[in-house]
């Protein structure tokens, strides 16, 4: 549910937003060779990997790909890698700053 708010929500904003169900079919549209310029994972969601798996896989594979890691359960502590994190709950607006400022973008 919140995944298709804040998607919607960046579509408003003019980004093209493409939603995995978790982070197994994330991880299986990147390595498609589609093109992605940032991944906003949650921490804890269904499938076989979380999002600091996720993350961890991401790196592996293209390493400069910015990604946002978000958690209500957890802290930025949580992330070895180097990503990004917002904690929840959030306001949509400070994510669309995020992204944007990850992203090199005014916002």
């Amino acid at each position: 549910m919140i995944r298709a708010v804040l998607a919607e929500y960046l579509r408003d904003k003019g980004f093209i937003v493409v939603e995995a169900v978790n982070g197994d079919d994330a991880f299986a549209y990147v390595c498609s060779n589609q093109p992605v310029d940032l991944v906003f994972t949650d921490i804890q969601m269904p499938g076989s990997i979380d999002g600091i798996e996720l993350v961890r896989k991401l790196r592996g594979f293209l390493p400069s790909l910015p990604i946002i890691v978000t958690s209500g359960a957890v802290g930025p502590e949580s992330i070895d890698e180097q990503a990004s994190f917002i904690a929840k709950p959030y306001r949509q607006e400070n994510a669309v700053s995020l992204v944007c400022s990850t992203l090199g973008l005014n916002s």
